[in-house]
Parts: C-alpha cells; structure tokens; sequence
C-alpha cells in the first residue's frame, strides 16, 4: 500500500512538473517582451507557475498554450504525461508535453516482467519516490534549522512600534512571518532610509508576499529536482522586489530615485541573516535593482491598461487545459479487437471526452447473483419461482468447444418485468447471465451478432431525457471459464448545459460504429422504454445516427417521443 502511494504522489508531481516546465519557459519568453513594462506584470505572471506546481487540475479553454503543443487533458482536468499505470504496462509509454520528445523517452524505459514479482518500472518508480522524498526532507530541515537559527538572532530585537523591530549591528531589512508578518530593521538607518525601507516592506505585506514566497518555497521543496524550478523562484523573487521598489517610486515620485538607490546600497553592504528561509525575505539583487529603479518611467495609463489585458489573456493561454482534441481528425476509440491473452493490456485513449465520447470498460452482470440473495432462493428455484423460459438458441459467443446455448427466460420478481439471458457451454455449465428489467435506471437491450466469422454478444443502453442523454454499448466474446473478453465498448454522452460540447462529426462516426454491429445482429430481450420484448429482429435502423442524434442540422436540441419522458418522469408507471 505504501509503495502504490509513494507511486501515485510521484507520478502526480511529475505530471505537474512537465506541464509547469512548459508553463515556466512560456513566462521566460513573455518576460522579455515586458522588459521595458513595470516588473508587477512578470511578477504577475509567476502566480501561474505557481497555480500549475501546487495545483493538479485546471479549467480547458479553447485558447491553451498546451493545446498549441498538441497535448491533451484527462478525465478531470489533469495533463497526464504519465500514466498512473504505468508500472505495470507491459510497454511502458509517457506522453511528454513537447513533441518529438516521447519517442527516446520511451525507448528506454524498462519492459515489465511478467514472470517476476515486481515490474522493472515498478522498481525504478519506487527508487525515484525514495529519492523525490528525501530531497524534499532534507530542503524541509535545513529550513527549519535556517528558522531556528534566525528566531535565536532575533531574540534581542528591541520593538519600535506595532510590527515593527530593530536588530544590532548592520544588515538587511527583512519581513518575517505569515498570518502577523513583522519588519525587521537594522540599526543607524537614516530618517529618510527608514522611510523608504518602511515603505518598501509594507507594500510587501499589503500585497501578500510573504504568503507567495512562501508558496514559493513550498513548490520548490516538491519539485526540487526540476532545475526550471529553481530558476523560477529565483527570478520570480527578483520581480517581486523591482516590483516592490517601483511601487516606492510610484508613491513617493521619480525625484526619489537616487536617495532611493543610495538606501538599497546601503543596506546592502551588511550580510544576509535570512538565508534559505521562506518566511523571511529582503533586499537582494541590489545592483540590478538599482538599475531598474534609476530607469524607471511611470508608463501612461492606456499603455498600463493594454499591457494588463495583455496579460491576463496571457495567464488564461497558460492556465488553461486543452478543451479538446488537438488532431483534426482524431480516431474514436471502438475498442480494439482482442483475445483471451491481451484482453486488458490496450491502453484506451479518451481524447474525446470533451464530446462525450468515450471508452467504455466492461463490467458483469450481476442481477442473477444479487436476486438469488435478496429472495434466499437457489438458482433453479429462481427461475422456477419467477421466470420462465421463453426461448433459445445456438450460437457461438466463448471460447469453449462447440456452440453455446442462449437461453431467454421472462418474468417478474416482484418490481416490474425483467429478463434473463443464459450463456450455458456445450456441457451445459452457465457461462454468464445479462439482464433486462423494465424500471431499472438505463434500459438494456442485449443481441447476438457475427462479423468476420466471429460470434459476439452485443449490449447496448440508451437513455433519453429532456436536456440528458447517455448511450453506451459493449460488444465481447467470453472466455471458456465465463470471462468477458472486450472487443468493443464506447459512451456517448450529453447534455444541453454547456459542460459537455457536442460536435456532430464526432457523433456520427459513433453512431455509424454502433450501427454496424447492430446490423451484423439480433434482438435476443430488450427492456427499451419500459417494454419487455425478445423477438429475434434486428435494430439497426431504430438506432442510427438518424435516429439517436440529440441536436438537428440547426444545432437545436430535438424533440423526443414522448413515451421516452412520460416513463422517466411518472417514476417508471
């Protein structure tokens, strides 16, 4: 349990490591086309490295620098570059956030094992957890050693006022603290020095940067393996302070620039006490700064504004998640044809979710088991109490030698209409049952069908309300023990709401999938709007793209039969 934990957490960072790494270089780039503009801007801009290192999910818009780079979001707002899986692939596979860096990645990952206990991958995933740990730990205690060290220092400060504290001997001004920040300030400062350091470390609290740094710092102690990392909390420390200095200047005017200059040098002739602590920060960079402070021109405000919604589209492109495929025409997933020995190794893709399509895994029927313990009653005196067999046939759907025998039995236990399909072996051993019942959630419709000389069982479920729909379907063979052997199974979901997005392309090829292995098929029951029904007829035509497609050329939602809303809504009457 523990080594799956240690697995999940890593993978997790790492996944948000490669999406902020993106996110980072885009920062670096955008920092040199706001050079001239005033530094609260780039400053601004690392809140969004921030968000991606500390958040996992996000929202998906259709402007996206990842969806630029052809990447794509998973189910629930995540960038998996790594699967969570991915210890115990066969092939393992990532997926990297920059094209054409993939492919060597995954030449050498290890292959797993399948004659050992443990997969090679799992084994170096465990190594590298340890590892990440242990970093992580060591960056933790040499902070709260550096903390320690400082609280001791600042025993002998001397209270001026509220929040604010005098230290001996020369060194930096500095803020320490999160929830009651305090300014520590050392002796011989001038007047006018002590004003602007004043100011400066106010500005710091009214704008919540202890909070940030500290932020800061936590995402560096999670993801202190990446260097990109580091090379983001170093600079975006070095805006927070240019922009810090340029509020000073903003207040008190440009005529203050030299005196300003000459109190940021001053200061930084003492020593740094703070080193490595994210709670307590102050001058540094001081040459630059000074630069910075001696060049810096208030810009007009129509020239503030347009760099500001600049960027803001900026933080959106770099926040936002994929909100759909990024290939022009990508592949619906209809599940790829298997058999007994790679049944459950595909990896699925699910690129479409943001349609509502997507892959559908199979699941057993277990209504026949579930009625034998609500009732008490064995398996015969199920079906002798309740049911009764209304017809059977040959066909070929397992493994097993010979043909199977599909037997349909109706009747009522009690709650409504429901039916039963047997799938005995040659020998007469029960296979596996499916189920039908008429005041279930999600009607069922079950087929038998052949393509290509292969018998397959063929599920299909069709839900229509009034801005709701849900169609899914599954099509597999079962393996001579009674085992579902998956060759197809897909989900087709909607809604009028404006969460799912419906393109009608994406629907059709859907559809036209269904339809062709209901039309190689035929009705075995169905329990489709309330109505129990066996005849042997095929169904394709009820359920074509036609016939299924929630919106018309118009994109107006359609009207249904009213038979589909007067069930749903009289509680199934």
């Amino acid at each position: 349990m523990a080594e799956q934990m240690l697995e999940k957490a890593l993978i997790e960072v790492l996944n948000m490591s490669l999406t902020a790494s993106v996110v980072i270089l885009a920062v670096f780039v955008l920092r040199l086309f706001l050079k001239k503009a005033p530094r609260i801007f780039s400053y601004a801009l690392w809140a969004v490295v921030l968000f991606r290192l500390l958040c996992p999910v996000s929202f998906p818009a259709p402007l996206s620098l990842l969806g630029v780079l052809q990447n794509r979001a998973e189910d629930g707002g995540r960038m998996e570059y790594i699967s969570e899986d991915i210890g115990y692939q066969l092939e393992p596979q990532v997926e990297l956030p920059v094209p054409g860096v993939s492919g060597p990645v995954n030449q050498i990952l290890p292959e797993a094992n399948p004659h050992g206990s443990v997969n090679p991958m799992q084994i170096l995933l465990w190594t590298a957890g340890c590892i990440w740990l242990l970093g992580a730990a060591v960056l933790l205690i040499y902070s709260l050693a550096s903390l320690f060290r400082l609280k001791r220092k600042l025993k002998g400060a001397v209270r001026e006022e509220e929040g604010i504290y005098r230290l001996s001997g020369t060194g930096t001004a500095f803020v320490l603290g999160l929830l009651r920040p305090r300014i520590y300030l050392p002796e011989g400062l001038e007047a006018r020095e002590r004003r602007y350091i004043l100011l400066h470390e106010r500005i710091h609290i009214r704008r919540g940067d202890p909070v940030f740094r500290a932020l800061s710092w936590l995402a560096l102690v999670i993801h202190w393996f990446n260097p990109l990392v580091w090379a983001a909390f170093h600079f975006s420390g070095r805006d927070m302070e240019m922009s810090c200095d340029e509020a000073v200047l903003k207040k008190l005017g440009n005529g203050v620039k030299k005196e300003y200059s000459a109190s940021l040098l001053s200061l930084a002739s003492g020593h740094s006490r703070f080193q490595g602590l994210p709670l307590a920060f102050g001058e540094s960079d001081t040459k630059k700064r000074i630069r910075n402070v001696l060049r810096y021109r208030r810009p007009r405000r129509i020239l503030t504004a347009g760099i500001a919604a600049v960027c803001i589209l900026a933080a959106v492109w770099l926040l936002a998640n994929p909100s759909g495929t990024s290939s022009e025409n990508p592949d619906l997933y209809d599940g790829a044809a298997m058999d007994t020995e790679t049944a459950g190794e595909t990896e699925q893709p699910n690129a479409l979710e943001t349609y509502g399509i997507r892959y559908q895994p199979p699941s057993a029927d277990t209504f026949y088991a579930d009625m034998q313990q609500v009732t008490g009653l064995d398996a015969q005196q199920l079906l002798d109490t309740y049911y009764t067999l209304d017809g059977a046939e040959q066909w070929d759907v397992s493994d097993a030698a010979g043909m199977e025998e599909v037997q349909v039995y109706t009747g009522n236990i009690g709650d409504g209409d429901s039916g039963l399909v047997f799938f005995r072996d040659a020998d007469g051993q029960l296979l596996a049952a499916e189920s039908a019942h008429i005041s279930r959630a999600g009607w069922n419709n079950i087929y038998l069908g052949e393509m290509d000389g292969t018998g397959y069982i063929l599920t299909v479920h069709i839900e229509n309300r009034y801005d709701y729909g849900c169609y899914d379907y599954q099509v597999f063979r079962l393996s001579s023990s009674g085992e579902i052997l998956q060759l197809a199974g897909s989900s087709f979901e909607w809604n009028s709401n404006g969460t799912v997005l419906y393109q009608d392309e994406y629907f059709r090829e859907w559809a036209d999938t269904l339809n062709s292995y209901l039309t190689d098929s035929h009705l075995v029951l169905s329990t489709q709007e309330g109505v129990l029904r066996t005849q042997r007829i095929s169904e394709a035509e009820q359920y074509s793209y036609e016939a299924l497609r929630p919106y018309d050329e118009e994109g107006v939602l359609r009207e249904l039969p009213p038979e589909y809303y007067d069930y749903y809504y009289s509680g199934g009457e």
